[in-house]
């Protein structure tokens, strides 16, 4: 094989990123889906904080939860190697914090990359009402089981 073709197949950080994290976007919305959570994917939502388009990876209709009748996002990060991809998170928080969003935001970082400071720091950027949580996929799991969605939600009433 040449050089050549070996620069075709190698993936940049951010293709080999956006590959596993849509993979786990996907994990999230079949536990959505299998638990009986209605959701949409890449749903625009609301603005950044410099005015840019605002999509939520994940968006849970409104209705089906108590705790967040408007419904809520879900952030999905993947981070498989420690890098200066946890400096992002802080944009994340911000924006979160803003109410960009527009409705609650939960995150789920899996991988097992992100550095564990950057971590700490994030959850300590929850508030309980715009940023909502910060968990891997288990403990998102676990809130799931935790969280049915409401009767009506179910039946469509």
């Amino acid at each position: 094989m040449s050089d050549e073709h070996d620069a075709d197949v190698v993936e940049t950080g951010g293709a080999i990123a956006r590959r596993f994290g849509d993979r786990l976007e996907l994990t999230v919305c079949d536990a959505l889906t299998r638990a009986r959570w209605s959701h949409r994917r890449h749903v625009r939502v609301g603005r950044r904080l410099w005015g840019d388009v605002c999509e939520v990876d994940v968006l849970v209709d409104e209705s089906q939860c108590a705790q967040y009748p408007r419904g809520f996002g879900i952030e999905c990060r993947w981070r498989s190697v420690k890098g200066s991809a946890d400096e992002k998170f802080h944009c994340l928080a911000a924006n979160i914090l803003s109410g960009a969003y527009g409705v609650p935001v939960m995150v789920i970082v899996e991988g097992g990359g992100a550095r564990p400071q950057a971590l700490a720091w994030l959850r300590t950027q929850v508030d309980g009402h715009r940023f909502v949580a910060v968990h891997d996929v288990g403990e998102f799991l676990k809130w799931l089981n935790r969280h049915p969605p409401m009767p009506f939600a179910l039946t469509g009433r």
